[in-house]
């Protein structure tokens, strides 16, 4: 807590030129994570239909995509 302290009261020492690269590898991960939990979605029907049964496709709603 005390280097965000630190950090809010000397803006100076934030390098603010790898903000856009630290945005661009949280959109990665959003994306990679999107992706990984989307492809479990489709293989993993028949277990979730028991385990987890009130997710959308484990539930059968049907999607344009299905």
């Amino acid at each position: 807590m005390s280097n965000c302290l630190c950090l809010c009261k000397n803006t100076q020492l934030i390098d603010w030129g790898l903000l856009p690269r630290a945005a661009l590898g949280v959109l990665a991960l959003l994306a990679g994570n999107g992706y990984i939990v989307g492809i479990n979605q489709i293989y993993d029907v028949e277990v979730d239909t028991i385990n987890k049964p009130f997710l959308p496709v484990a539930a059968g709603e049907e999607y344009g995509w299905c």
